[in-house]
């Protein structure tokens, strides 16, 4: 499937993708959040499960897929 929004595609390291996470949920941007434990688990409900056993500032991100207004 082809996306029909302009898609960027910028690298950071773990600190600099923790401020961008900081960031953006202070300002309620929209974001799906992929963690490298999810990468373990092979199914979506495993994932979110995942995803909840962290504590925000505990997170391993790998990706930081945001949307929101310009």
């Amino acid at each position: 499937m082809l996306s029909i929004q302009p898609v960027i595609v910028l690298a950071a390291d773990a600190q600099r993708l923790q401020t961008i996470y900081n960031r953006a949920m202070g300002r309620g941007v929209r974001l799906s959040l992929y963690i490298d434990d999810i990468f373990e688990t092979g199914y979506n409900a495993a994932n979110s499960a995942t995803v909840k056993t962290r504590q925000p500032d505990d997170m391993p991100i790998a990706g930081l897929p945001l949307r929101d207004e310009k």
